[in-house]
């Protein structure tokens, strides 16, 4: 089945929660029917031309998926949004900056552009997530919390009184025992994100991604599972900003989305008109 003319392309990997939640049509109205969501490992299979595609959000600029990203810088859309998207070369801890020549090239042809690297982006457009309405729920979580990635290659020691889980199955359970938690450690970018959202204090474990390094707050203590210990948390400092400000930036950003495609659906139609 073709997809409509208007396309959200992320990770739609079902056994990760953070790709399945980072979808704008989740959490936006105006993203309707007229919006079909489309898996990137499977873009190179349509053709793009004349679509509105917006693209994210997640670690999109991963070196596995320049031949997908390329595909859809080769293309014509009606218009390109980058939409919460952000670094996430593996091994690299460096200053964020975009060591694939492809990234760069599509925040170039971009019509908008919207980072989620808020250490180094200072226009930076949180991950769509943050719209979930759990985040709204009042913080009354205690005890610590292991989130672990959902690849076992990524997961960390923890003292065995802590309770753990890991990113993978139904979204909503895995917020909850965030919730249900006062500190949270983790090796998933989401785990770290979520749990600032909820008011966590929160510690960034064994980061493998240049993600950790730029798209969390400094709030996150970023450490190593060597180093990891109950008394990690006494230094780390909950975020009461985030949430308010990520959100204004995403709603701020989201009008301008709507109006981009808009007003170039309109463009279109007039264009039709005259030929």
């Amino acid at each position: 089945m073709w997809p409509s003319n208007n396309l959200i392309i992320h990770r739609a990997d079902r056994l990760n929660a953070g790709d399945m939640a980072s979808s704008p049509k989740r959490y936006f109205d105006w993203l309707d029917s007229s919006w079909s969501e489309l898996d990137i490992v499977n873009v190179q299979k349509y053709n793009l031309t004349n679509r509105h595609i917006i693209l994210g959000g997640g670690g999109l600029f991963y070196d596995d998926f320049s031949p997908f990203l390329n595909h859809i810088l080769k293309s014509s859309p009606a218009s390109l949004t980058l939409w919460g998207i952000g670094r996430n070369r593996h091994g690299a801890y460096d200053d964020g900056l975009y060591p694939n020549p492809i990234a760069t090239a599509l925040i170039e042809k971009a019509d908008l552009v919207g980072l989620r690297d808020c250490r180094i982006e200072s226009d930076w457009v949180p991950c769509p997530s943050i719209h979930h309405p759990m985040f709204d729920n009042p913080k009354s979580g205690e005890g610590k919390l292991a989130f672990q990635h959902r690849e076992s290659r990524f997961a960390f020691e923890h003292p065995k009184d802590w309770h753990s889980v890991a990113s993978q199955g139904v979204l909503e359970p895995l917020l909850q025992s965030i919730e249900n938690a006062d500190c949270v450690a983790s090796s998933s970018y989401h785990g770290c994100l979520w749990a600032t959202l909820f008011g966590c204090r929160v510690i960034g474990v064994d980061g493998f991604s240049q993600k950790f390094h730029t798209g969390l707050p400094d709030s996150v203590l970023l450490t190593t599972s060597d180093e990891l210990t109950n008394d990690s948390f006494d230094s780390v400092k909950r975020n009461e900003s985030f949430l308010s400000e990520g959100r204004k930036r995403s709603l701020e950003f989201s009008e301008r989305v709507k109006k981009l495609v808009e007003t170039e659906s309109d463009n279109m139609i007039l264009k039709l008109r005259f030929l």
